[in-house]
């Protein structure tokens, strides 16, 4: 069901989920409901409809009418009205004939919502879908960038994630304008930049049926000629099955010629809850190169695998988890470091693993320390004996040491035994919070490795300030100390956070 709002002005109040439409208002509920008022305030979450001066509400073509000073409609449908003629009376009105039914109207049941931030932007017209999204037309951004119009904006208010989730890859900046949805989709264009490729326009759709079905379609950059695609299915199928298909492409080139370059990957998975565990079944197919004269690489896999969710270590604070794998690799150039030898084309893989988690230790001067370890075994069908350990330990030291000031130290060792590598990365951050909600965050990193090869000394200044109410602007870059005759990091990164 839609209901349309048109006021003068309407504005939208995102903190608090409110639009308040001031001046001669109108209000088509639905259902062959009307309303006409002085003003109007519309809880977006709860669906609280507050009409005020001079309300007409009308039903069915005008049939049945009320006329009141202000009139009142629950998030459960009931409707209260405070009529002045020919006395000033409180009443109960039947939904379905606007009648009065009775007294029984609680104390504070006429009151405006009471707001003590700034609209965001304001509009004219508002339709709103139910506990999902209001479209606002005509409307007018008060912030970020004051006076900005846009034909539409949508504002999605759904306490559905599924809303929240996007396809399009990363970029330094990225600001959406959602212009068309309804109660079960939404339309996206996106303004971004990249610093290796400027900037350009992004599109995404997104289809949502509930908590039980979602699709997301991402097309970007649209203005240049290296496109990306990416399609995403998701269907829980009952309360503990539910699966999921994706399916990424990459086109180069003019787009009414043949492609320079393109390549292609599909994914499915289907997983199935189990009493304090889950089994996944994982299915991949890519295609490296699409175009004539590409080197014709498809490799495929498929894996079967049971987790098991955290456990309690006898009667400790320590928690362990286990894990196992059934896997097939198929590649005509070899497999690589997947297994051993590197040259074998088709490959079944046996996995085990066990992770170990310890509880938080709080040590003199308040320092928080825990552990994390996790061991993988790997057993392959190309030959008796060949198999792969890795490794993996983490020690984490935290410390609050000051109202403004924290810090959080770690250490991590990671063994992998083919191909035979150890990374053993140290690192330590300290966090400042400081006035008007802006954060310092500076990073020192060393990475002692064997058979590996990464920047060994680096450290990076990360600042984050809140340039409006609705944004945070971070900007970052990092030093490496002479690395391969490189001190500063080739540029800054920039990017805007809702």
């Amino acid at each position: 069901m839609l209901e349309t709002f048109a006021a003068s002005q309407i504005a939208l109040y995102v903190n608090a989920g409110v639009i308040e439409g001031r001046g001669p208002a109108q209000v088509d509920l639905g259902n062959g409901r009307r309303a006409d008022a002085d003003a109007f305030a519309y809880d977006l979450r709860s669906g609280r409809l507050v009409l005020a001066g001079h309300v007409d509400l009308t039903q069915d073509g005008g049939k049945a009418a009320l006329h009141a000073a202000a009139v009142v409609r629950t998030p459960n449908g009931t409707i209260y009205a405070l009529v002045t003629q020919p006395r000033p009376v409180r009443e109960r009105i039947d939904p379905r004939t606007l009648k009065a039914q009775d007294d029984d109207v609680p104390g504070d049941a006429f009151a405006f919502p009471n707001i003590a931030e700034l609209p965001w932007m304001v509009a004219d017209t508002a339709e709103v879908v139910p506990q999902t999204l209001v479209t606002l037309r005509h409307a007018t951004f008060l912030y970020p960038t004051r006076g900005a119009t846009v034909p539409s904006y949508v504002y999605v208010f759904s306490s559905n994630a599924y809303y929240g989730n996007s396809t399009l890859p990363y970029a330094s900046f990225d600001q959406p304008w959602p212009y068309h949805g309804g109660a079960h989709a939404l339309e996206t264009v996106h303004l971004r930049y990249e610093q290796t490729a400027g900037a350009s326009l992004g599109f995404d759709h997104r289809l949502v049926f509930g908590d039980r079905a979602y699709a997301l379609l991402s097309l970007a950059p649209l203005t240049q000629s290296d496109r990306r695609g990416a399609l995403t299915i998701y269907q829980r199928m009952s309360n503990s099955i539910y699966q999921t298909f994706s399916a990424y492409g990459y086109r180069q080139g003019d787009p009414l010629r043949l492609p320079q370059q393109a390549s292609a990957a599909f994914g499915y998975t289907l997983t199935d809850a189990l009493h304090q565990s889950y089994l996944q079944l994982s299915l991949n197919q890519s295609y490296d190169s699409l175009v004539a004269g590409g080197v014709p690489n498809h490799p495929s896999g498929a894996q079967l695998g049971w987790y098991g969710y955290d456990h309690a270590l006898g009667h400790s604070d320590f928690h362990y988890r286990l894990h196992t794998t059934l896997s097939y690799g198929h590649d005509a150039f070899g497999l690589g470091s997947q297994v051993d030898p590197a040259a074998a084309t088709d490959a079944w893989t046996r996995g085990a693993g066990i992770a170990l988690s310890s509880p938080v230790f709080t040590l003199p001067l308040s320092i928080q320390l825990s552990a994390y370890g996790e061991r993988d075994l790997s057993w392959y069908s190309t030959g008796p004996g060949y198999g792969r350990v890795g490794d993996d330990l983490v020690l984490t030291a935290a410390r609050r040491i000051s109202s403004r000031l924290g810090a959080v130290a770690s250490y991590q060792v990671l063994d992998a035994s083919n191909p035979a590598a150890l990374y053993r990365t140290t690192a330590l951050s300290l966090t400042y919070d400081g006035p008007a909600q802006t954060q310092v965050v500076l990073s020192l990193q060393h990475a002692d490795d064997v058979n590996a090869v990464r920047v060994p000394y680096q450290a990076s200044l990360d600042l984050r300030l809140r340039i409006s109410r609705y944004g945070v602007l971070e900007i970052q870059r990092a030093y490496l100390f002479n690395y391969g005759g490189q001190t500063w990091s080739p540029r800054f990164t920039f990017s805007l956070l809702p």
